[in-house]
């Protein structure tokens, strides 16, 4: 049929894809029911210590939670400061900074792990996901941003004609189960390493130099006299 899409499969894989849209998470990862909630309140929910504080000392906080000295945050704040160990030390006290700073550590290792599980995620489905709904024609008049997330990570890239799916290219399955089980432990890539042309690796004895009685004596009598 003319109005047929075409369906590849891609022979490359790439192991990191651009961040899902909102669009496209699944519903059951989203509060269902519950107002939008604006960034202020978003914040306040999840670093009570951070969102308290002033501008500049959120600032601050920040520079510290990124590996920042305190007394080198002083200096990009406050250039012209002329005891910035002094102002740091006194700022090492305030709790709030303190619960601030590890607030804001926190969110970005849970941030990290949370990436880090959406990576694994999308490589999974890649390589294990249900490709049969690609078969069935009426698929092809739903609307993609409708379509299942394990399905939507197996699509490398989708073209469309007269406003309608005409070709999707879909990921390597066996490449993202190779790469999946990497992640996983499962499968270890062993390298030989050899010479030239495969042949043996050719080592070198160390040199071991041998001196006389005399000759260390004379080296001792120097070592002594520098001393």
């Amino acid at each position: 049929m003319a109005d047929q899409p075409e369906v590849t499969e891609s022979a490359e894989t790439s192991e990191t894809r651009p961040a899902t849209h909102w669009h496209n998470v699944d519903p059951a990862l989203r509060k269902t029911g519950a107002p939008p909630v604006s960034p202020t309140a978003a914040v306040a929910e999840l670093m009570p210590h951070y969102s308290k504080l002033r501008p500049n000392l959120k600032r601050y906080a920040e520079l510290l939670a990124g590996g920042e000295s305190g007394a080198a945050a002083v200096r990009i704040l406050r250039p012209r400061s002329r005891r910035p160990r002094e102002l740091a030390w006194k700022l090492r006290k305030s709790k709030h900074l303190k619960e601030a700073v590890e607030e804001l550590q926190q969110h970005a290792r849970a941030a990290f792990f949370e990436r880090e599980l959406r990576h694994k995620q999308g490589i999974y489905n890649r390589a294990n996901a249900d490709r049969t709904p690609l078969a069935v024609p009426e698929f092809w008049e739903t609307d993609p941003r409708t379509w299942p997330l394990e399905l939507k990570d197996c699509i490398e890239s989708v073209e469309f004609k007269d406003g309608k799916v005409s070709k999707i290219t879909l990921s390597n399955r066996n490449e993202a189960a190779r790469l999946f089980s990497q992640h996983m432990g499962w499968m270890v890539e062993r390298k030989e390493l050899t010479g030239k042309d495969g042949a043996p690796l050719q080592t070198t004895a160390p040199t071991v130099y041998v001196i006389g009685s005399e000759e260390a004596a004379e080296i001792r009598a120097e070592l002594s006299a520098e001393v």
